[in-house]
């Protein structure tokens, strides 16, 4: 470089030594200074984020309009980030450094190549060691909100002994999220049910749904009960019996955790509590009976027609939604 230069060219190298670059690997473009972009000032597309700008490039725009106003504030962000955390594949190791520092241990940050298009999205592209965060850990994380701040320690004890409890025990349970089936909870013969637990009022009402769905599967699996959904009980005064004994069991030992959790946490009743339909559950034995009056003879209707039922999950108030089911943890 001429020592009789006053301006010096810039955009040669961003850190490091001559020829180190920035990899490209985020939806929002990068910012740079005025002098760094001379002569280059006329934007090739008015939107910053990725996709939008390739999509706009023949005039017209194929991407929803609902959707761009979202891309855009998220591409503005991105780029806004990385322009003040410039040390982001610096020497001392970044996100984006593969070799943090001179002899110490290479950290790969990618699991395996990934061919990015313009249709690639952040999502995609995920670090080596990141964990995608659980249906449980989410739902956890939205009840976390509600909890005084001297009581998150507690909290966040008890949320990672319920995940142990169930884990320990080989339970099979799964999330059917953005539901609107009716029901909160229900057991099926593979795998426990709970029906868009992120809409639950609480924390307590997560734990009740959770807890009575457990001891439907204690029932079953191990004091093999008879379980009155199968149908071969033709008679339906002793069906439903068998089915509303089941109920007030699992709903005495829902009510049992709410009230041991309830009993460390030491919470406000505004914020850990149950609604009164679950309060008032075991009064309302006449109204449950005449929903499962439905259900039975629909049974006997299907076995009739010579039609395979072996559990809740052959209904179609549960069947059409196995494949949207996801798992807990």
């Amino acid at each position: 470089m001429n020592k009789n230069n006053k301006k010096q060219i810039k955009e040669a190298t961003s850190t490091g030594g001559s020829g180190s670059f920035r990899v490209p690997l985020s939806p929002g473009v990068r910012l740079f200074n005025k002098e760094q972009l001379q002569p280059f000032t006329v934007p090739t597309s008015k939107y910053d984020d990725a996709q939008l700008a390739y999509d706009s490039y023949d005039g017209e725009m194929s991407t929803p309009k609902k959707n761009i106003t979202k891309m855009e504030r998220e591409a503005r962000k991105i780029s806004k980030y990385v322009k003040k955390h410039p040390e982001q594949n610096d020497e001392d190791g970044g996100v984006l450094n593969q070799t943090p520092g001179k002899g110490k241990k290479i950290v790969p940050i990618v699991t395996e190549w990934v061919e990015i298009t313009q249709y690639t999205i952040l999502e995609d592209i995920v670090p080596n060691g990141l964990k995608t965060t659980s249906n449980y850990e989410r739902v956890i994380d939205k009840f976390r909100r509600d909890i005084p701040e001297d009581k998150l320690k507690a909290f966040d004890l008890i949320a990672s002994k319920i995940k142990d409890y169930a884990q320990d025990r080989g339970y099979t349970i799964k999330v059917l999220n953005a539901c609107n089936t009716g029901f909160r909870g229900v057991r099926t013969s593979n795998a426990i049910i709970i029906c868009s637990p992120d809409t639950f009022p609480n924390f307590a009402s997560f734990v009740y749904v959770l807890f009575h769905e457990l001891k439907h599967e204690q029932q079953m699996s191990e004091f093999d009960l008879k379980d009155s959904y199968m149908g071969d009980i033709e008679d339906f005064e002793e069906f439903y019996k068998i089915y509303w004994d089941m109920e007030m069991d699992a709903d005495r030992y829902g009510k049992d955790w709410v009230k041991k959790i309830g009993d460390v946490l030491k919470l406000s009743d505004k914020v850990y509590f149950l609604d009164k339909m679950v309060e008032n559950y075991p009064t309302m034995s006449g109204m449950i009976k005449q929903m499962m009056t439905q259900l039975h003879n629909h049974v006997q209707i299907l076995k009739k027609q010579g039609m395979t039922y072996t559990d809740i999950s052959d209904l179609d108030i549960v069947k059409k939604h196995l494949d949207k089911l996801e798992d807990m943890f």
